[in-house]
């Protein structure tokens, strides 16, 4: 149990006084009677400490809300009981005379508490005993606490790293999330399509992205995008797998759980794919460019029709896996 709790119910001289008073004064009188050798000083001194602890005694139990006995009726000190809860408990007279002593720390009843307190915390030797809990501290809760600090400003907790905030996506991820899903709607959705040829797969996300304007985009930045992608296949010398691993990184960052992980997934089937293979797949995506560029240069590009490349299903085919890349005027 708290020693301040003890010092509090027990170490004080008013703690005790309703209960205990005639059992020591009779034992007071019956020491003084049995005791023949004791002196007259002897004597005085005792009967002077009989005579204190009665004038101590004189709080009455009707003017301390039915008194000390009375309030304690029922509570086991020797269960760890909540000091707050045992403080409201006491009497007004008796708390009032304990919340003194802890304002006047020179006060005898103060000095009185430290004392009970470091004995509490000591060992045998007095030395501090690790198997024993730390002394309390002498000012409570609705002494010690402030709502400011000692400079004057506000007290702020500093945050654990549990509790603090998390990191804030980059900004526009949340449209750049929605452009991914539209252009590559398996992140999303199950998808089990799987396509034959290069031009069946370009030619989907293609389709994906004139369909989403109502202005559909011209056929010369479906060659700007194939160049681009052919750099990124490009096997760097000394890393394997290629720059798209990068770009599968940043388009993780922005994606729900589910596409986080299916884009992991194909991160991982990546880096199985050889270098040679990589290079097989770069100029087969620039030679696709290459031909688009081609058409384009036939003269067609300058004038106000200027023809848009649409993707044409061959009848009896896979709308996915048979489509083919034209240009119409």
């Amino acid at each position: 149990m708290c020693p301040t709790a003890l010092w509090l119910v027990s170490r004080t001289p008013w703690s005790h006084a309703q209960c205990s008073e005639p059992f020591y004064k009779a034992a007071v009188h019956d020491a003084i009677a049995q005791d023949s050798e004791a002196d007259r000083e002897e004597k005085r001194k005792m009967m002077e400490m009989l005579q204190r602890f009665e004038e101590g005694a004189d709080i009455s139990l009707d003017e301390d809300d039915g008194g000390l006995a009375e309030a304690l009726d029922g509570v086991d000190l020797a269960d760890d009981i909540d000091t707050n809860e045992l403080f409201h408990l006491l009497p007004s007279g008796h708390r009032d005379a304990f919340l003194a002593a802890l304002r006047n720390p020179d006060s005898s009843a103060a000095k009185e508490l430290m004392e009970a307190a470091m004995a509490e915390g000591l060992g045998e030797e007095g030395e501090v005993d690790s198997d024993e809990p730390p002394p309390p501290s002498v000012l409570p809760w609705w002494e010690g606490i402030s709502g400011e600090s000692e400079d004057g400003e506000p007290c702020a907790a500093e945050p654990s790293p549990v509790s603090g905030p998390k990191p804030r996506p980059p900004p526009g991820s949340q449209e750049v999330r929605h452009e991914l899903v539209d252009l590559a709607p398996f992140l999303k959705e199950g998808s089990v399509v799987r396509y034959e040829s290069l031009s069946a797969a370009y030619g989907s996300v293609w389709d994906s992205i004139a369909s989403q304007s109502d202005h559909p985009p011209p056929p010369r930045y479906l060659a700007q995008l194939l160049e681009t992608t052919t750099k990124l296949l490009i096997p760097p010398i000394t890393v394997n797998p290629p720059r798209v691993a990068l770009v599968l990184g940043d388009c993780q960052q922005v994606l729900d759980k589910l596409g986080k992980r299916k884009v992991a997934f194909y991160d991982s089937a990546l880096g199985q794919v050889k270098r040679a293979e990589w290079a097989k797949l770069s100029s087969e995506v620039s030679r696709e460019a290459e031909k688009i560029k081609a058409e384009l240069e036939k003269g067609t590009q300058e004038k106000e029709g200027r023809p848009m490349l649409e993707v044409k299903e061959e009848r009896g085919h896979d709308p996915m896996s048979g489509a083919k890349i034209e240009l119409l005027d």
